[in-house]
């Protein structure tokens, strides 16, 4: 064989090697693609605001300024309850403001409100509370619905008079007193100065 030809078979093996080589230390390699389709689709999350619409509440759903009626036993016979347009609560967090209804007669410094969570044109009752006109809605919820705070007054045998605040829950069924704490009488609507001292109201 001449010297001729065997170099030529030297020159093609030794690039056939080469290629080898840089396919083996990580050359241009094709990818299979991942099968797509065919899997489960993650179903979306509900609306927030509609799954707080859809929490069981106690009772039917009425129209407050009727059933309102029922819940002041203060009420003259002769006297009805109206929208209390102080009340601003969203007490289910679900984007719809609630109602509280209040006497249409004179009823002192504190009267009864009582409130409802809405379903469109109808609301349950979630209880009734004395207070003047002011409400607090805190940030705290018991059984889906936020604390109320109202702000009643009383007096002693000899007239002393005596200004609340009164911290309310929600127990599933009403609003309960749970304690209260004493204030200066003089608050206004953005103003509050009380006692740091609490009483157990349970």
């Amino acid at each position: 064989m001449s010297r001729a030809r065997i170099r030529n078979w030297v020159g093609a093996a030794i690039a056939i090697a080469a290629t080898w080589g840089l396919a083996g230390c990580g050359g241009s390699q094709t990818q299979t693609a991942a099968p797509t389709g065919g899997g489960t689709e993650v179903p979306k999350k509900a609306d927030d605001a509609e799954e707080k619409a859809s929490m069981k509440l106690p009772g039917d759903c009425v129209d407050p300024v009727v059933d309102g009626n029922k819940h002041d036993g203060t009420r003259p016979f002769d006297k009805h309850v109206q929208d209390d347009n102080d009340f601003q609560g969203d007490l289910d967090d679900d984007g719809r403001p609630d109602q509280a209804v209040e006497p249409a007669w004179s009823c002192g410094e504190t009267c009864n409100r009582s409130i409802y969570v809405m379903r469109k044109s109808c609301g349950h009752y979630v209880g009734t509370i004395g207070t003047r006109h002011r409400y607090d809605v805190g940030d705290a919820k018991h059984h889906g619905l936020h604390d109320l705070s109202g702000y009643p007054t009383t007096y002693e045998a000899d007239d002393t008079k005596h200004c609340w605040e009164v911290h309310y829950e929600f127990d599933g069924t009403v609003y309960k007193p749970i304690k209260r704490r004493e204030c200066e009488c003089a608050m206004t609507e953005t103003t509050k100065r009380c006692s740091p001292d609490w009483e157990d109201m349970k």
